[in-house]
C-alpha cells in the first residue's frame, strides 16, 4: 500500500469516475479506448462501475462520481431535478424471450399468458417497479433468476426459455448482446400493459466543470449513439 501510494503521488493522472445503471453501453469503453489511443502521452484513467440508479444519483450529488449514465422513466424524473440531465436516447421496456417461445406468435400479450412464464429479473429498481405492476395485474409471478449480468440473462433465456423485462435500446447497444441476437431472441411489446417509456442519458452536477477527459468522453459517446 505504501509503494502504491508513493507511485500514485509521483504520477499525475487525469481521472474520471462514472457509473452506469443496469447495462453497460459498449460505446462508453470504446470512446475511452479511442481517446487514450490518440493521447498516448497523457496519463488517463477511467473508473467505471455499475450501480443502482438511486446510488448514482446520490453519488453524483455528493461529488463521489463525476457523471452517471442512467436510464429513468417519467415518474422518477423528479429524483434528478437538481442535476443536469443530457438525454441521449429514448428506450422502451420489452419482454425479451426465446425465439421459440409461443408468445412470439401473438399479436399482443395477455395477462394470462404472462402469468404462465418463468421470469428473470435484472437488479434494477425501475424494473422492480414495473414487475410489481405486472404482479398486481397478473398475480404472483414465477421468478427463477435475478442477476446484473447480461450474458447470464441471455443464456438463461436461450437455455431455460425464461422471459425478462429489458430496455430495447440498452440491450441492442450492450456488449453482452451477441451479433446473432436477432436469430436467438425476440423483444415483444408490453405497451398495452405497462408504461414502457424510458429516457437514457448523462447526469452531472449543474456547477461541475467537466475535465477534458470527461468532456471528450461524453461527446464521443453521444456522437456514436446518436449517429
Amino acid at each position: 500500500m505504501m509503494n502504491e501510494a508513493m507511485v500514485s503521488g509521483q504520477t499525475a493522472y487525469e481521472q474520471v469516475k462514472i457509473a452506469y445503471s443496469n447495462t453497460m453501453i459498449k460505446a462508453i469503453p470504446e470512446a475511452f479506448f479511442k481517446i487514450a489511443q490518440t493521447n498516448v502521452k497523457s496519463n488517463l484513467r477511467l473508473d467505471i462501475v455499475q450501480k443502482a440508479t438511486h446510488q448514482i444519483i446520490e453519488e453524483v450529488k455528493n461529488e463521489k462520481l463525476d457523471a452517471g449514465f442512467i436510464t429513468i422513466n417519467n415518474p422518477n424524473l423528479k429524483q434528478i431535478s437538481q442535476l443536469k440531465f443530457d438525454i441521449v436516447h429514448t428506450s422502451k421496456v420489452k419482454l425479451t424471450v426465446n425465439k421459440n417461445n409461443p408468445l412470439c406468435n401473438q399479436k399482443s400479450i395477455s395477462l394470462e399468458q404472462l402469468a404462465k412464464q418463468k421470469f428473470g429479473l435484472y437488479t434494477d429498481e425501475y424494473n422492480d417497479q414495473l414487475f410489481k405492476q405486472l404482479q398486481y395485474l397478473c398475480g404472483p409471478l414465477n421468478v427463477v433468476l435475478r442477476t446484473d449480468s447480461g450474458w447470464t440473462m441471455l443464456k438463461a433465456i436461450s437455455d431455460m426459455n425464461i422471459v425478462c423485462l429489458g430496455r430495447e435500446w440498452q440491450g441492442n447497444n450492450s456488449p453482452d448482446m451477441p451479433d446473432n441476437s436477432d436469430v436467438l431472441i425476440r423483444q415483444l411489446d408490453l405497451g398495452n400493459i405497462i408504461n414502457d417509456e424510458f429516457v437514457v442519458g448523462w447526469i452531472t452536477r449543474p456547477d461541475y466543470r467537466k475535465s477534458p477527459l470527461l468532456g471528450s468522453l461524453i461527446t464521443q459517446v453521444n456522437q456514436n449513439l446518436r449517429a
